[in-house]
């Protein structure tokens, strides 16, 4: 079972500011990421990989995601919440 306190740190990463905040992070690093490896293929219209371009917007939702969280739990910690 998990302690309160690490109910309320894996709560930090659905709040909705978050959630909002990883999600355009995401989308924009995510389409540079595939023009950049999939440009080629794209421009050529060759296969390309899917699971690659579900990758490229998947790794900086998380990155994000959970950059935002430690910063507020490192927020909170000084302030003396959390």
């Amino acid at each position: 079972m998990q302690s309160p306190d690490n109910t309320n740190r894996l709560r930090t990463f659905f709040e909705p500011q978050i959630i909002a905040s990883a999600t355009r992070v995401s989308l924009l690093v995510g389409t540079v990421l595939n023009l950049v490896n999939q440009g080629p293929a794209l421009v050529s219209q060759t296969d390309i990989s899917w699971p690659k371009i579900a990758m490229n917007y998947i790794v900086p939702y998380c990155v994000a995601t959970y950059s935002a969280a430690a910063n507020q739990w490192r927020t909170r910690a000084a302030h003396g919440g959390d």
